[in-house]
């Protein structure tokens, strides 16, 4: 499984990006998803010996399995769709059909959430050879987690999701464009409240408390993924940003404000798989690395 997992992940990477830079498909991105995600599954096996594709594919994790998709779908759909495309009217799809939706929200969307996780688990591994792991501020941390998170966390979170829905009983929409903000940081609160609620280590908590080891795999996932993403899509125009804040101001054909988006969403992607793994998945020995970096 692990190197034809490796190859086909490369291959369907090649060509979503052929696809997109040579052909301007507006279908690329959940090739380059799933492709991406297979081949960093299979990096993250060779350097650490645990991989999260092949702990959810276990009987023993098909409730893992189920949860996960069950609340990247949810949150996705409502997240992008209800809020971003209908709501808000901040991005569009404009070659989508209902099928592509579909696929976008069972296929492109999970292996997104999915292939963050492993990138960020591949520059950790990474750079722990240089950056200590471990948190600068823990009685910041704690206090975050045992008197704000625990209490409050969830709460906030729903808050959060919800807030958007304000532009609904409001003629003008004042700062509509600003409204995202709030469901994008409830996608990092709700999981780690839940984390946090089965005595587990949050994922906010290390940033709140500054692990600089997590903090710099966040920030070096955040840039590869949201470059590689924007960039890719100049060409293919899969999805196209109407009402963003600060629009006039861009990089490289892109909004700023996108790429500053990207520090919450894959935090948040980052939030569901480590609840995932930490509260549903059968904790397991890791195999013997193959590669020793």
């Amino acid at each position: 499984m692990g190197l034809i997992q490796l190859l086909f992940g490369v291959l369907l990477t090649s060509y979503s990006v052929i696809m997109a830079v040579f052909f301007r498909y507006p279908h690329f991105y959940s090739f380059f998803t799933t492709g991406s995600f297979l081949f960093f599954d299979s990096i993250d096996y060779l350097f650490t010996g645990n991989s999260i594709l092949r702990s959810l594919l276990k009987k023993a994790n098909v409730k893992a399995l189920f949860i996960f998709f069950a609340i990247s779908t949810i949150f996705c759909f409502w997240v992008d769709y209800i809020y971003g495309v209908r709501l808000t009217k901040m991005w569009e799809w404009p070659q989508y059909k209902t099928i592509h939706f579909w696929r976008m929200y069972l296929v492109m969307n999970p292996t997104f959430v999915l292939g963050s996780y492993e990138l960020y688990s591949i520059f950790k591994h990474l750079l722990k050879k240089t950056i200590d792991d471990k948190i600068k501020y823990p009685k910041t941390a704690d206090f975050f987690s045992n008197k704000l998170l625990s209490k409050y966390g969830l709460f906030t979170g729903i808050l959060f999701l919800l807030a958007p829905l304000y532009i609904l009983f409001t003629p003008k929409a004042p700062l509509i464009e600003y409204a995202m903000l709030f469901p994008f940081i409830s996608v990092l609160l709700i999981p780690d409240t839940i984390t946090l609620k089965n005595k587990k280590e949050p994922f906010i908590a290390k940033l709140v408390g500054f692990n600089l080891l997590e903090v710099s795999a966040l920030i070096t996932t955040v840039l590869i993924s949201s470059v590689t993403t924007e960039l890719l899509n100049t060409f293919a125009h899969e999805w196209m940003y109407l009402n963003m804040p600060f629009i006039n101001v861009k990089a490289a054909g892109v909004p700023v404000s996108v790429f500053i988006g990207w520090i919450p969403l894959v935090a948040g992607t980052i939030a569901i798989v480590n609840t995932i793994k930490q509260t549903y998945i059968e904790p397991e020995a890791p195999k013997k690395y193959k590669i020793n970096v």
